[in-house]
């Protein structure tokens, strides 16, 4: 009966242990909250499927501009000659 409530022990222990380092990785990994409100700047360049290209350009584009802030410029992959 014992070596059932050890093991019981060890496996909280453990778990416990395993959930506060990764909160505390968390913690420390986090953006801080001035540089959470820095106002986006420069493009993001995407190479694309030529068949992807009205998806992109209409649909994709505004939406990751608007989402990011970020502005977006796309080709098509490989270029068409």
């Amino acid at each position: 009966m014992t070596s059932v409530l050890a093991k019981n022990r060890v496996r909280s222990v453990a778990l416990l242990f395993t959930v506060c380092t990764g909160l505390l990785a968390g913690a420390l990994t986090s953006t801080p909250a001035s540089a959470a409100y820095a106002k986006p700047t420069g493009t993001v360049n995407v190479a694309y499927a030529a068949s992807l290209g009205f998806l992109n350009e209409k649909v994709v584009s505004p939406a990751f501009t608007a989402a990011d802030g970020y502005k977006f410029s796309g080709s098509v992959w490989p270029p068409v000659h």
